[in-house]
């Protein structure tokens, strides 16, 4: 709850009208509902006397947390004497320092509550100023135990308070890979604009921003559907006109958004023959064999714009020590297959063969493969991993990690420039 709507549920509970409020406090009704519509924050004084217009203590008021709150009631002195440090604290502040700290007065005022009641009224009056010169050591202190939480909760306060935007959300209608695009609904209720100006609406995805104008559905609330460029973070924000002014805020962010709909690839092996094998010479025995299950799910397929013709080609790469010794032949592109909210390719059961390599003692064996499908993504992987350790004896296993493999890159575009 943010202190303006905390002080209008204050207001209605005391039955007060919001020029009643105004005239106990010694404002303006206008002042009270910008303070309703955080549009503006009291100051020091205000809240203060806000605390006595309700009847309440101003911990209370400024909804501090039990370990932060004075364990009981302030006096009317203690209340003054809050007030009092505060203004004088700030006031003491080098010029600058003390504007910058003005911005953040709920937590000083907070702090100066928890002060004032361990002073208690016995420092009212001519200790005050040495009280106030002592300001600096006691903030700290008062910030090492409590002042971290009492932040925290002004800070997301004051930036509720000034925030544009009462709620804001956005759904995915539909994802093009073909056009390599993402559309959204993107809705946003407004605490306040200026009548009869538009809203715009705009995403910001791979460097490039669309906007649109969003469409008034009542009661402050907008909607839009917008598209932009597929990435993995896309920035949502609004712009409108409030008193005559251009106001922009950054209203929300989708991420992994790409990363959502990119190659998932799965590999395991299945009875593995080529454990125990062990070096004759510098070869491995014939039918040392690593034999794979592979599928790789395309991406998902709720609210995703039907792929035609769409396939996935694959290359697998044998590496000794992260040297290509050879590619893996008869490797098919396969087709997609549409199954459980996703597309799939299934049935490629390798059957890669190591005794025709030339190994030592010490030999890393890795297995690479290279994806590429139809809209042009590619991705590398190092998907089985084998050591020849100091007996001479095979040891491996599939790579259960999802890592990138860069050799089978260097070697895939060494192959296109002999080509």
């Amino acid at each position: 709850m943010t202190l303006g709507t905390r002080i209008a549920a204050l207001r209605r509970e005391r039955g007060l009208s919001q020029e009643a409020l105004g005239e106990l406090v010694g404002v303006s009704r206008q002042a009270v509902s910008k303070w309703e519509s955080d549009s503006a924050l009291p100051d020091v004084n205000n809240c203060v006397a806000l605390s006595r217009a309700f009847g309440i203590t101003l911990a209370q008021l400024l909804e501090l947390e039990e370990e932060t709150a004075p364990s009981r009631e302030l006096t009317q002195e203690q209340l003054e004497l809050a007030e009092a440090i505060a203004r004088k604290y700030l006031e003491s502040l080098p010029e600058g320092r003390g504007e910058r700290q003005q911005k953040k007065w709920p937590w000083v005022l907070a702090a100066a509550v928890v002060l004032a009641a361990v002073l208690g009224a016995a420092w009212w009056g001519h200790q005050l100023d040495q009280t106030v010169s002592r300001m600096d050591g006691q903030m700290a202190n008062i910030q090492s135990t409590v002042g971290d939480t009492v932040e925290q909760q002004v800070n997301a306060a004051l930036e509720q308070a000034t925030s544009l935007v009462e709620f804001f959300d956005y759904s995915v209608v539909q994802v093009d890979l073909g056009a390599n695009a993402v559309t959204f609904d993107l809705s946003v209720q407004l605490r306040q604009r200026t009548a009869d100006t538009p809203v715009i609406l705009a995403a910001r995805s791979a460097g490039e921003t669309v906007s649109v104008q969003a469409e008034d559905q009542g009661g402050d609330t907008f909607s839009a559907q917008i598209t932009c460029p597929l990435s993995d973070t896309i920035d949502f924000s609004l712009t409108f006109q409030m008193d005559g002014e251009n106001r922009t805020q950054t209203v929300g962010q989708a991420i992994q958004m790409a990363q959502d709909y990119s190659l998932r690839p799965t590999v395991k092996e299945t009875e593995p023959s080529y454990k125990g094998k062990t070096l004759e010479g510098k070869h491995l025995p014939a039918e040392t064999m690593v034999p794979l299950e592979y599928t790789v799910e395309f991406f998902h397929t709720d609210r995703l714009a039907a792929p035609e013709n769409a396939f996935v080609g694959a290359w697998l790469g044998v590496f000794v020590n992260d040297q290509l010794d050879h590619w893996v032949d008869d490797i098919p592109s396969w087709d997609l297959v549409h199954k459980d909210e996703s597309y799939h390719i299934w049935g490629w059961n390798p059957q890669v063969d190591l005794s025709g390599l030339s190994l030592s003692k010490g030999d890393l064996i890795t297995l690479g493969l290279r994806l590429k499908d139809t809209y042009g993504r590619t991705r590398t992987q190092e998907i089985w991993v084998g050591y020849v350790n100091e007996n001479g004896s095979l040891i491996g296993g599939v790579v259960k990690e999802d890592k990138p493999y860069s050799p089978v890159e260097e070697a895939w575009q060494k192959l296109n420039e002999k080509t």
